[in-house]
């Protein structure tokens, strides 16, 4: 029995990538960043705005609703990403595993994850915005009165400049 503990940690030991990495949401690597600081963390979001390119690999920012983290991702891992986050779009969920970095020595001192792996875990899809009924009469509504306002501006504006005739 103690030769195969032994065995175990050695394994442990050698081998870090077996350990399990610590699935953490945008708050928790903010609020505790030193203590996350060089973890190996997994973090699930929405891919959120541009997908920049950057030589070999690409920034993503992935939101949890909350915050939005930027991630560095080898390019050859982003293939499953089709739909990126905006006003007329949820963005792909994906699930993020890599290290964390409070201060990044490699990307000016920001606050990032490396990713190891990429899982996509949802597909984005369009999102309707419907616009309410009654804002189209309040629309109107609101226009003829600034142009009541303004002619009514410009009529008591002449009407100061024209001279008096005295008789």
């Amino acid at each position: 029995m103690r030769s195969i503990l032994i065995f175990v940690f050695c394994l442990l030991w050698l081998c870090p990538t077996l350990a399990v990495a610590e699935e953490v949401d945008s708050n928790t690597l903010i609020e505790q960043a030193i203590a996350y600081d060089g973890q190996e963390v997994v973090f699930t979001g929405e891919v959120i705005g541009d997908v920049l390119n950057a030589g070999d690999h690409v920034w993503l920012n992935l939101s949890d609703g909350s915050n939005a983290i930027g991630v560095w991702v080898d390019k050859a891992l982003t293939g499953d990403i089709q739909n990126v986050g905006r006003y007329a779009k949820h963005g792909d969920t994906v699930q993020i595993r890599g290290f964390f970095h409070r201060v990044c020595p490699d990307h000016g001192g920001d606050l990032d994850l490396h990713a190891q792996s990429l899982t996509l875990i949802q597909r984005g899809n369009t999102v309707a915005h419907p616009v309410a009924w009654w804002k189209g009469p309040l629309a109107l509504l609101l226009t003829a009165l600034a142009i009541t306002c303004v002619t009514i501006t410009f009529v008591n504006m002449r009407r100061r400049r024209l001279p008096r005739h005295e008789s």
